[in-house]
């Protein structure tokens, strides 16, 4: 059996990366795994380079995980790190529990062009979770008091003009209610804006 997982980076320094994808379980995203139980992850980040394990539960690197490794069954392990304009962004990340097989040169070489693939793929995904981010904020901004983070004038016609589409649409009736604070300029000079 093999397992196959992406994994996303969010920085140098960091201590967990994400699973992205992963061939087990589809459905399992945004699952942090801790770099300290997987040295041949961090040691792909650290070298940026793959680490290519035959024999995971003899190999040095693996010794502080071993009772973990052989619990699991797993033999061999290849990680390649996903770099996107010299930046590790990623990494693919193998396992296999066969005891015969152990991956080949060509399946390690395969693993560096899905990697290759994945980067483009992986940094538009950045770029598009970070765009929407943006647009989302940006739409915020402008629909609040900068200092109050109360909805602005803008909001209230905007508001107004839907809520007076939906009540011609479904025949109900809409009402609207203002109030006024009498002098509240005194309170603005007394207790200040943010109050």
């Amino acid at each position: 059996m093999t397992r196959c997982s992406i994994l996303s980076v969010a920085g140098p320094g960091e201590e967990t990366v994400s699973v992205v994808s992963t061939f087990e379980d589809p459905r399992i995203t945004n699952l942090k795994l801790e770099l300290r139980k997987y040295p041949e992850i961090l040691e792909a980040l650290t070298r940026r380079e793959p680490v290519v394990i035959r024999d995971a539960v003899r190999h040095p690197l693996m010794k502080k995980v071993r009772p973990v490794i052989e619990r699991l069954g797993i033999r061999s392990i290849v990680v390649v790190p996903i770099l996107f304009r010299s930046e590790v962004i990623g990494t693919l990340f193998l396992r296999t529990s066969s005891r015969g097989h152990r991956f080949t040169d060509r399946e390690i070489r395969i693993c560096r062009t899905i990697a290759s693939a994945a980067a483009n793929a992986l940094d538009n995904a950045y770029l598009f979770q970070e765009v929407q981010n943006e647009r989302a904020e940006l739409e915020r901004l402008a629909i609040t008091d900068y200092l109050t983070g109360v909805y602005n004038i803008r909001y209230l016609y905007h508001r107004l003009e839907k809520e007076f589409s939906a009540a011609l649409r479904y025949r109900s009736p809409l009402s609207c209610l203002m109030l006024d604070i009498d002098h509240f300029k005194k309170v603005n000079d007394t207790w200040g804006h943010p109050a």
